[in-house]
């Protein structure tokens, strides 16, 4: 079978618009990639040494995304993981180093919630640690009145 010269000068156009296209797809996952990793730096400059954790159930599965601002290595990174209760079957790796259609929706949908959470977790971490100073000095204070203790 062959194409109409009407049919060829479509699809040569076609492919001269994806050609464009792409460029201007690869500039903006250029821009992604980017923002990630100045998302890291500001992340690392707040200081907060504990782990930042945000996620979202997959489509209508039992499986769940995470996105996750931890120590990776010797850096603070963000990573992203999924995890399948059915087949047990948990993955994690770098967000910078997943797929291009991965790190744009993580970052639309997930770093958001991230973000909201640095304050949670930070309020959780005073509240436990203000529970472990007054325990600590109960029981220090137990300790200490043990003369008045027979035994």
């Amino acid at each position: 079978m062959t194409q109409s010269k009407a049919t060829i000068e479509l699809m040569r156009q076609a492919l001269q618009e994806a050609v464009s296209t792409k460029e201007k797809l690869n500039s903006l996952d250029d821009s992604v990639s980017a923002t990630i990793k100045s998302i890291e730096k500001a992340l690392m400059n707040l200081k907060l040494g504990f782990r930042i954790s945000a996620k979202q159930a997959i489509n209508e599965s039992d499986a769940v995304e995470y996105l996750e601002f931890q120590k990776w290595g010797n850096e603070w990174r963000l990573t992203y993981a999924t995890s399948h209760e059915v087949f047990d079957d948990y993955s994690v790796k770098a967000l910078s180093d997943c797929n291009r259609d991965t790190r744009a929706r993580t970052l639309t949908e997930l770093l958001p919630q991230l973000v909201l959470n640095v304050s949670k977790s930070l309020q959780d971490r005073i509240a436990e640690r203000e529970q472990a100073i007054t325990t600590g000095q109960e029981i220090r204070e137990l300790i200490s009145n043990l003369d008045d203790i027979p035994f």
